[in-house]
């Protein structure tokens, strides 16, 4: 697993990536021998060619980022993957007409990118879905820790249980001041005592720790929490106030991501 700063990269993540470009290149490729086969080997041939697609390539990339194109619950939602592919296009075309105009000489040729687009969304759109039907990109369920008992985390356990295509699977639940432990709140249980984070995180291979404490103060192990957010575990927080986490995307609930803000830290 690849690591940039201090967060990993999924291997699955880079050979997404990997591929977009590529093909993405390709398509550029075959647009301009479709459009300009007279001086297609020429055009080819030329270090400025190259440069020009590499741009377009970084744009198309941003745009598949921003639209939540790396995020494999979206990925593996069809409905939802269409859509967003649509908007991610859409958005690319939008910033190279804008780059265009102000840069006329920075387009690749006349018509090409136009072309192009068409097969960057079939070749983009085909490339996930058969990379999701083949199980390429797949892997085992997330394995979720809720970190205290609140009523809102214990909502939130229940939906992720009625929802097996999350690909989720929680393992427990942390009490606040190490009571209850063995205790059943809907099928995980209380496995173990807030303080023990840590341990229970490296024990049962903990992927991301959504936090449900009743009453923060004094209850919340804030150096344990900036521990494994360094280390890589996503950190959420399960008391909604209006805005969005990855994880409420993900079940479509709305829950606030907290310990990954400024203002939290």
């Amino acid at each position: 697993m690849a690591r940039i700063g201090s967060h990993e990269v999924p291997t699955r993540t880079l050979l997404l990536i990997g591929v977009d470009a590529c093909a993405t290149v390709l398509a550029l490729v075959l647009a301009t021998l479709v459009r300009v086969p007279d001086e297609f080997v020429r055009s080819v041939g030329d270090v400025i060619f190259w440069c020009k697609s590499g741009l377009i390539t970084l744009i198309c990339g941003l745009s598949l980022y921003f639209n939540d194109l790396y995020d494999f619950a979206v990925v593996r939602q069809r409905a939802n993957l269409l859509i967003h592919m649509m908007r991610a296009v859409g958005t690319t075309c939008i910033a190279l007409a804008v780059i265009y105009y102000l840069a006329p000489n920075s387009a690749l040729g006349r018509g090409v990118a136009l072309l192009a687009a068409p097969l960057i969304f079939s070749l983009l759109l085909s490339w996930r879905l058969s990379a999701d039907a083949t199980g390429l990109l797949a892997k085992g369920h997330e394995r979720v820790l809720v970190l205290g008992t609140g009523d809102t985390g214990i909502s939130l356990v229940r939906h992720i249980i009625e929802h097996p295509e999350y690909n989720l699977k929680v393992i427990g639940f942390l009490d606040e001041k190490g009571e209850n432990i063995g205790k059943s709140l809907v099928n995980p249980r209380i496995i173990g005592a807030a303080a023990d984070l840590e341990d229970i995180v490296a024990r049962e291979n903990v992927g991301r720790i959504i936090l449900s404490i009743k009453e923060r103060r004094g209850s919340t192990p804030l150096p344990g929490l900036l521990n494994l957010k360094l280390a890589g575990i996503n950190v959420e927080d399960a008391f909604p106030d209006g805005s969005s986490s990855s994880i409420s995307r993900r079940v479509g609930c709305s829950f606030p991501m907290v310990l990954g803000s400024p203002h939290f830290l």
